[in-house]
């Protein structure tokens, strides 16, 4: 193969040999040999950016989990369910009446002469009727995404630790962008029990509301977070019966509210075991310890 000169042509001439075969020749332009190169080049560089792509999705792929994608979907038929409970209860809730006394016509008597009037009735005392509290304050409602939250809840674990019990969940946000501000409300009910976390949600008394939503344990969360919750103390874990979530947004309206029943087998965590008393090798075999000798008693006799 030769070598080109400048000022010689653009072409490269080929010679070949093959075995004892006259010597071929053939000339091949230096444009093509570059396009060639450039055509391979792009080639390589598409294969290489396609085979990165199908990596990177068969991994998405295979880190996409179809049973949580079913237990999203179960969460949003229930909380569909849930929300058409409470619009059928509200509109089966009878309105309240006020009932008017009508007037009657019958005449007063006329006072007699003789007689003195009878005294007009003095104003009417209205006694106060006790006030009976709601749970939460006047006007709280449903967020407007109640049915499809941005946020969602895994079922609780529930465990004992002594005569509290642990509660432990997770809080995901299901969305692809944003993030998701509120209060965090968890509230424990048996035959003669009401607990609630967290400490010092309730009201005091004479208060209109029972619970204060603000008082609640704050969250912020933009992919995930767990949440770990201790109701109690409870005299015996049959007291308790469900545990109900109810996730708060930052404008005291409800995202979330799920009931959870409480299995009577929830686990109990193990009382820490004492360690037996040592005795050192070099004291020997403990002994009891022997009495007191009692003191004599003084005879008067003895003296005389």
């Amino acid at each position: 193969m030769t070598e080109n000169k400048p000022g010689a042509s653009d072409q490269v001439t080929v010679l070949v040999f093959k075995d004892n075969f006259s010597a071929r020749t053939f000339k091949v332009s230096l444009r093509w040999i570059t396009r060639l190169g450039a055509l391979a080049g792009f080639i390589l560089t598409l294969t290489l950016v396609s085979g990165y792509f199908a990596v990177k999705n068969t991994y998405a792929l295979r880190e996409t989990d179809p049973t949580h994608v079913r237990e999203l979907e179960q969460e949003l038929r229930d909380l569909k369910a849930a929300y058409q409970g409470l619009e059928a209860r509200k509109a089966a809730q009878p309105e309240p009446t006020v009932s008017e006394s009508a007037p009657t016509d019958t005449p007063s008597p006329a006072p007699s002469p003789m007689m003195e009037p009878p005294a007009l009735p003095g104003p009417v005392v209205l006694t106060p009727q006790p006030q009976i509290f709601a749970a939460f304050p006047t006007g709280t409602r449903n967020a407007p995404d109640f049915a499809s939250p941005p946020i969602s809840i895994d079922t609780p674990k529930f465990s004992w630790s002594g005569r509290n019990l642990q509660v432990k969940f997770n809080i995901q946000y299901v969305r692809e962008q944003g993030s998701q501000q509120g209060r965090i409300v968890l509230i424990g009910r048996g035959p003669d029990l009401l607990v609630a976390y967290p400490g010092g949600i309730f009201n005091a008394s004479g208060a209109t509301t029972l619970i204060a939503p603000d008082k609640g344990e704050y969250f912020s969360l933009s992919r995930f977070r767990e949440v770990r919750a201790e109701l109690g103390p409870i005299a015996a874990p049959e007291k308790i019966r469900e545990v109900e979530a109810i996730l708060f947004d930052t404008e005291g309206r409800i995202l979330i509210h799920r009931l959870f029943p409480v299995a009577a087998s929830a686990t109990r965590s193990a009382p820490p075991r004492k360690a037996p008393p040592t005795a050192s090798a070099a004291s020997g075999p403990a002994t009891p310890a022997s009495p007191a000798p009692a003191s004599p008693t003084p005879n008067p006799g003895a003296n005389r």
